[in-house]
């Protein structure tokens, strides 16, 4: 019990005198690991020829271990050519979770089982896609 409340004082006394903040370190600790699952599921996607201009989005669940589990398409790329199209974009964008997964084990600040939300964006003309992770 000394021990425990000894390093919270001398942690406490760390940030006073030298206005350290551990809340900061800690929330880019989880940036950096929600931008690695986020280039790991875009180096996993394949873009389909012609739909270079479309923003997608999917929400999936993230566990302690890294793995992802209940994948759902919330918003379709925007330009299908035709109908038939759908189905290949829809398999692209579960594809790309499905096969980055498993991921790093998550930091402890980020609690599991998480829901969260990659963004594949193509909008940017002439620039390669973009993707972002977000916690729900």
């Amino acid at each position: 019990m000394k021990k425990v409340f000894f390093r919270i004082n001398f942690f406490a006394v760390l940030a006073a005198c030298y206005g350290f903040n551990f809340q900061a370190l800690a929330q880019n600790e989880a940036d950096t690991y929600l931008r690695k699952v986020a280039n790991k599921c875009l180096h996993s996607y394949f873009q389909i020829p012609g739909w270079e201009s479309c923003i997608a989005c999917e929400s999936f669940v993230l566990d302690k271990d890294g793995t992802a589990s209940q994948i759902k398409i919330l918003k379709h790329p925007l330009n299908f050519r035709t109908k038939k199209d759908a189905p290949a974009a829809d398999t692209a964008l579960v594809l790309a979770v499905k096969n980055a997964s498993p991921f790093d084990k998550p930091p402890d600040m980020i609690r599991t089982p998480v829901k969260l939300t990659l963004t594949i964006d193509g909008t940017a003309n002439g620039k390669p896609l973009q993707a972002r992770v977000d916690i729900n």
